[in-house]
């Protein structure tokens, strides 16, 4: 530390980067020699590595470029049901009056949009890696227990414990296990029932490799 002051660097990185057990220590740095009058640094428990992750952010004047909202339909079984029960009321008798063809299928589908967009309309909602799927093979029951993971990691970083860190770990390893087979079962299933069809082989195997790090 004298070494770097005396050489006009600044350490940025103030908590533990490593902790063990009952064992911590700060062996991650971040130097700097500018002149700034306000830095912003920290370090971010995570269980990525036997390390944490440092960083910094760095003063811009860039814009922050807008994300495109996202918008899903909700095809929950009620309203589904309530599309069924809209399509037989429907009597279809504009489609039936007409004679020629292009009109008649105009007609039909103008009532059937119709019908689709106001029992699964479009909705604008915000994505949660922790809430929503990343791929397909991570289910809903999986991103319940990452987000227990993720939590217990935090509670044996912060007791220090043999206990917690014990728990924490067998914790670990079984989430790992399950996303395995998980992910063996997601490709097995589908790539056999579509043995025959590459393009769709190709969409399972996009499907099922967004995550990279769980």
């Amino acid at each position: 530390m004298d070494v770097n002051i005396s050489n006009g660097f600044l350490q940025l990185i103030t908590k533990a980067t490593r902790i063990q057990g009952s064992h911590y220590s700060l062996i991650d740095h971040i130097l700097t020699n500018t002149n700034l009058d306000c830095y912003t640094s920290g370090t971010i428990v995570s269980d990525l590595s036997d390390h944490f992750v440092n960083f910094i952010k760095l003063p811009t004047t860039k814009q922050k470029i807008k994300t495109k909202p996202s918008f899903r339909r909700n095809f929950s079984q009620t309203n589904v049901n309530n599309f069924k029960d809209s399509l037989r009321n429907l009597t279809w008798a504009e489609t039936l009056s007409k004679n020629d063809v292009n009109l008649a299928f105009e007609s039909f589908w103008n009532d059937f949009n119709a019908l689709y967009d106001l029992n699964f309309p479009l909705t604008k909602f915000k994505f949660n890696k922790n809430v929503h799927k990343i791929n397909d093979y991570l289910t809903s029951g999986l991103l319940i227990s990452r987000k227990t993971k993720i939590l217990l990691h935090k509670k044996a970083a912060s007791e220090r414990t043999i206990e917690a860190n014990q728990k924490y770990r067998t914790y670990r390893n079984l989430f790992n296990t399950l996303v395995r087979k998980s992910k063996k079962m997601y490709f097995e299933t589908n790539l056999n029932s579509n043995k025959k069809n590459p393009k769709k082989n190709m969409g399972i195997a996009q499907g099922g490799g967004k995550l990279k790090q769980s």
